[in-house]
């Protein structure tokens, strides 16, 4: 069987599954991928980052003031329930013990999973509802209940193609392609390519915003092979 890597993987799968659980290295675009790879465009998105304060009530809802009253508002976790669109929870190893309480119901079995708001309103998930997870650890640092909930556990161990073709000049993608996949500490995520990229072309000197944004060690590495990119590319001023 020919070996696929994670994006080939990623394009399979994600448009036929309801549960799905993305992991590796922080700025590969796993982010990216759950929100807009192979979603309808009639599809509605909530998307949530969590992390050890945030409370369940930012994912259930609660009441707000209006005027003289309080008005139920529903938190992301409910409106993809109701309306079938896909809750993306973002970096959810961080979530607390009060956050996983209502993720075990959330995404439980379509079929008996219900909650109960605080306005007494029982609600169930609409059937065409999906979920997906993004950390940067591995799944075993999930509680088994929680790894349960999702079928598919993929490694996202490689930038996303795409994001580089569509954001880096052409004459840095295998530079940036190479750098982004590295795992050391020679490894330049997207996000730092982008902020080098914008820096430069506000007119900051190329040494400044390499120093600044990679550090001695990673600069010292890359300048000469970018200035010898940047001499076949006129336009870019490094």
């Amino acid at each position: 069987m020919k070996a696929r890597d994670c994006w080939s993987l990623l394009e399979g799968i994600l448009p036929h599954t309801r549960r799905a659980l993305l992991y590796g290295p922080p700025g590969t675009g796993k982010t990216h991928i759950t929100t807009y790879l192979g979603l309808n465009d009639s599809k509605q998105v909530f998307s949530i980052t969590l992390d050890e304060g945030t409370p369940s009530a930012e994912l259930r809802g609660f009441f707000h003031p209006k005027g003289h009253e309080f008005v139920w508002m529903d938190g992301p976790a409910i409106m993809a329930w109701r309306t079938g669109g896909d809750l993306i929870l973002n970096e959810i190893n961080n979530a607390s013990q009060e956050v996983l309480t209502l993720l075990y119901v959330l995404l439980d079995d379509p079929a008996t999973a219900r909650i109960t708001l605080p306005t007494g309103e029982t609600v169930a998930p609409h059937p065409d509802f999906r979920a997906f997870a993004t950390m940067n650890g591995l799944p075993e640092d999930l509680p088994p209940a929680l790894q349960d909930r999702f079928a598919v556990h993929i490694h996202v161990n490689k930038t996303n193609p795409e994001a580089i073709k569509a954001l880096i000049p052409y004459r840095f993608r295998a530079i940036v392609r190479k750098t982004c996949d590295l795992t050391d500490a020679r490894r330049v995520t997207l996000r730092e390519w982008l902020a080098f990229f914008k820096a430069l072309e506000s007119g900051v000197h190329a040494d400044i915003v390499g120093l600044s944004i990679l550090g001695e060690q990673r600069w010292g590495g890359l300048r000469e092979t970018l200035l010898l990119a940047a001499a076949e590319t006129p336009s870019t001023d490094i």
